[in-house]
């Protein structure tokens, strides 16, 4: 029996510890959001330092290209130092994205993306499946980056579909970030979204676009957060755990 239990009590610990550190879901520590003005145009720059345990992200920079006209506009990086620094870093000039047409989207796996919801939003597809949500509207103005990890279509297999993304507040800065689950390959990953009302105000970037500014007079964020059952939670605790025991690189999903 004693010997049973020696098992159990390092095992035991060892679940605590990645529990309590947060390491369960996809959080975020740290997060930078300015925008600057540049030749009469917005530019907008987030980092956020995500909490992933002892995962690491794949490095990758892919560049922001405006559907239809084939404009770049930015980058969006996921960067990895190997030593527990993983960031999410985007650069865009929305200035010159408010020009696209809005749409309604959801997660991949057909959940709603948080903070966004219903909001019509400008959407701005990149390599590997990483998307730009951009909304502009008076009072519902948010980013949202979807990032397909491959490495979770395990995951995904056993929980079916599900969201753990959390809201966070850091200084001045609200969003959300998470993971989104879903039985279907290449429909699991990581999403971030901020709130950039306080960046960007009253800065004017919807006046270059009568859609954005006419999209609905109603419109507001939604700060609902995503929430798994208990069951799913449970198996998304285990998964996590025995990636972070490995020290899993999150691979993104190949197109």
């Amino acid at each position: 029996m004693l010997k049973s239990l020696s098992k159990v009590i390092p095992f035991l610990g060892l679940l605590f510890v990645f529990v309590s550190c947060g390491s369960d879901s996809i959080g975020v520590d740290d997060i930078e959001v300015s925008a600057s003005q540049e030749e009469n145009d917005v530019i907008l720059n987030v980092a956020a330092d995500l909490n992933i345990g002892a995962l690491s992200l794949t490095n990758l920079s892919l560049p922001i290209i405006l559907p239809k006209v084939g404009t770049e506009v930015g980058t969006v990086s996921l960067v990895s130092d190997g030593l527990g620094t993983n960031q999410i870093v985007v650069k865009m000039n929305v200035s010159e994205a408010a020009n696209l047409d809005l749409e309604t989207v959801t997660l991949p796996n057909g959940m709603v993306v948080p903070l966004i919801a219903a909001n019509s939003v400008l959407n701005i597809e990149l390599n590997n499946g990483v998307q730009i949500l951009l909304s502009l509207t008076s009072g519902a103005q948010a980013i949202a980056v979807i990032v397909p990890v491959s490495t979770f279509d395990k995951v995904g297999a056993s929980t079916g579909t599900a969201a753990l993304i959390p809201n966070f507040s850091i200084d001045d800065v609200s969003g959300a970030a998470g993971l989104f689950l879903s039985a279907t390959e290449g429909q699991n990953g990581i999403v971030l979204a901020v709130d950039l009302s306080t960046v960007l105000g009253d800065i004017g970037i919807a006046a270059s676009s009568e859609k954005s500014l006419l999209s609905r007079n109603d419109a507001s964020l939604d700060w609902t957060e995503l929430t798994p059952s208990s069951r799913q939670r449970r198996k998304i605790n285990r998964a996590l755990l025995k990636l972070n025991r490995k020290s899993a690189v999150l691979e993104v999903s190949k197109e």
